[in-house]
């Protein structure tokens, strides 16, 4: 039996509300002020992160990580990449 693939990662702005994810790393290109406060929210390679709710007009989303809700705009989610569970 044959192992499958690895899932290709994607943004963390095309993850589908109710769907949850493995953070497998931030962009190199972000801007340092804004991967500083990805990871200290708790975006870090290995954590699950499950989008819960978005705005009327699509921004900012809810997200849930480590056992609480926030929310991050897109400007912010597009440097962080997953890959679906």
């Amino acid at each position: 039996m044959s192992a499958s693939p690895p899932a290709a990662p994607f943004s963390l702005t095309q993850l589908k509300t109710g769907s949850s994810a493995l953070i497998v790393g931030l962009s190199e290109d972000a801007p340092v002020e804004v991967t500083t406060r990805l990871r200290h929210l708790g975006f870090r390679a290995g954590n699950v992160v499950e989008a819960r709710r978005r705005a009327p007009l699509r921004d900012p989303v809810m997200y849930r990580l480590l056992g609480y809700d926030m929310c991050l705009r897109a400007n912010e989610a597009c440097h962080v990449s997953v890959v679906a569970l």
